[in-house]
């Protein structure tokens, strides 16, 4: 059994068996609440009145009754408990008190994540969650998440580094689209050679050079030579924008294009090897990070509604 030196705060248990012993009205009777002898309560008790200094109970008759120091004692502790109480509510419920603060690439941020913190609004009737998503280049958001700023961050590109762990929750499919016009003058110059997407006009975009680069390497097994950009943004809505009023080609991920493809504004081609080209997305935290419930969610709410790649 601990000891309780003199001067220092009282422990928990203390408190608990001062408290069992007022609202009981005896140690026996508070022994049988606590779980433990009654010896042991009249041990703590006493351990706490002399680290107080003060007695805390009396006996009159076959009653205890609390001294007047007792009394003020007895609701200081009340509060004690009040507060520990209210602490422990709050700690239970911090997944719903806490928003999620998360950062994402912008193209997978807008058309598959926005949609699944969606559903996962709506599974909360109660209290939905409060979110702050922030779209940053990949870079960025592992740089943020790193140091603290994001809770969690959904990325297609890893970095090299002990303070973050990665889960692959989707497989992204990035896509070569243009106009029907220039999808048709593609196809009539030969969608199997690489020289002809080398001697076409391509609409680029902030961080494109990885996204273009797995393609062509899924497609082609190799890079282009050279890649002419007739216009560049930072987002992709001005991306899909330019491709459908017949600037260039553009490797996009499906998902941005599918409202573009729906109404028939740009076309998917495949070239080189025919084969789709698929792109994992990472769920990435803090190594030996404490993760969610409510991520962990929305990580299943992302997967189930995406496409499975071979």
């Amino acid at each position: 059994m601990s000891t309780m030196p003199m001067g220092t705060a009282p422990e928990l248990p203390y408190l608990e068996a001062f408290r069992a012993v007022c609202d009981d009205g005896g140690f026996t009777a508070a022994a049988k609440r606590l779980g433990c002898t009654q010896p042991a309560v009249s041990y703590q008790v006493r351990k706490l009145e002399e680290a107080l200094g003060v007695r805390l109970l009396e006996r009159t008759g076959r009653r205890l009754v609390l001294t007047p120091a007792g009394r003020r004692f007895r609701a200081f502790v009340d509060r004690v408990f009040e507060e520990l109480s209210r602490v422990r509510s709050e700690c239970a419920a911090g997944d719903r008190l806490e928003p999620l603060r998360l950062g994402s690439a912008s193209g997978f941020g807008r058309y598959v994540l926005l949609p699944a913190l969606h559903r996962l609004r709506e599974e909360e009737v109660v209290s939905p969650v409060e979110v702050r998503l922030e779209y940053e280049a990949a870079d960025v958001v592992l740089e943020r998440l790193e140091a603290g700023e994001y809770e969690a961050a959904f990325v297609y590109k890893r970095k090299v580094s002990n303070a973050l762990s990665y889960e692959v929750v989707y497989d992204e499919e990035l896509v070569l689209v243009g106009s029907p016009a220039r999808c048709d003058e593609a196809r009539a110059l030969g969608l199997d050679r690489l020289e002809t997407l080398e001697a076409m006009p391509f609409v680029t975009y902030e961080e494109c050079d990885y996204v273009f680069g797995r393609w062509f390497e899924s497609s082609f097994g190799r890079q282009p030579s050279r890649l002419r950009s007739a216009s560049h943004f930072t987002e992709l809505e001005e991306v899909l924008d330019f491709v459908a009023r017949g600037v260039g080609l553009s490797v996009v991920p499906r998902d941005s294009a599918a409202e573009a493809c729906a109404r028939d504004a740009v076309e998917v081609l495949y070239a080189g090897s025919g084969e789709p080209c698929w792109n994992p997305v990472y769920l990435v935290t803090r190594a030996g990070g404490e993760v969610r419930p409510r991520v962990r969610r929305l990580a299943e709410l992302i997967g189930a509604g995406g496409a499975a790649s071979p």
